[in-house]
């Protein structure tokens, strides 16, 4: 009964990692219009000011709209250089590096603008994509996890005992401070039924 009660659990936390598109809302790139002209405007006018943040932010977000994502990083990470702060770039540059399958730097770009930021509209989305990248990375973890585990016919190494149960620790990831014991407690009473 246990077996069967720890399975259920074990099965609805992966179901959580493994499907979360359920909770988010996914960004798909749109097919790119045209935007030469206001690139090549945009190119004439840094060229007379090369230090005009705002062209060069512009710049950013129609290179990441286009699907140049490298011109992208290297023009938003210089807008960020001159204007730290600046939220809508932070914002491009981090799903730059998302389409650029650069999973690590998008979530650090992220969170080192969250760190930088005032609550307001752009916080939350970074938020959001934290998360959502965080939640990438377990689920990741975990498929590499599950292939390691099939390398062994019975699920179990040799020599390892099979009455070992992991229990994977569970994290509250909201902002009420009155559930976030909950994590370390649901976990804890995951161990102490398991183990009898």
């Amino acid at each position: 009964m246990r077996r069967r009660i720890a399975g259920i659990m074990i099965s609805g936390l992966l179901g959580l990692l493994l499907f979360p598109s359920c909770t988010t809302q996914r960004i798909t790139p749109a097919q790119p219009p045209q935007y030469t002209e206001e690139i090549n405007r945009l190119q004439a006018q840094l060229q007379q000011q090369p230090d005009d943040v705002n062209a060069l932010r512009e710049l950013g977000v129609l290179y990441h709209k286009t699907r140049e994502h490298r011109k992208a990083i290297a023009v938003l990470k210089k807008v960020l250089s001159l204007r730290p702060a600046d939220l809508r770039s932070a914002c491009y540059l981090g799903l730059s590096y998302e389409f650029s399958r650069e999973f690590l730097l998008a979530k650090s770009s992220y969170e080192s603008a969250l760190s930088d930021s005032l609550q307001n509209a752009y916080h939350r989305w970074l938020r959001g994509r934290v998360n959502l990248l965080h939640r990438r990375q377990l689920r990741n973890e975990l498929v590499l996890m599950l292939k390691q585990n099939s390398r062994y016919p019975s699920g179990v190494p040799a020599g390892s005992p099979r009455q070992k149960v992991v229990v994977l620790p569970v994290t509250y990831l909201g902002n009420d401070n009155k559930l976030a014991v909950l994590g370390k407690g649901f976990t804890e009473m995951l161990i102490a039924d398991l183990s009898r």
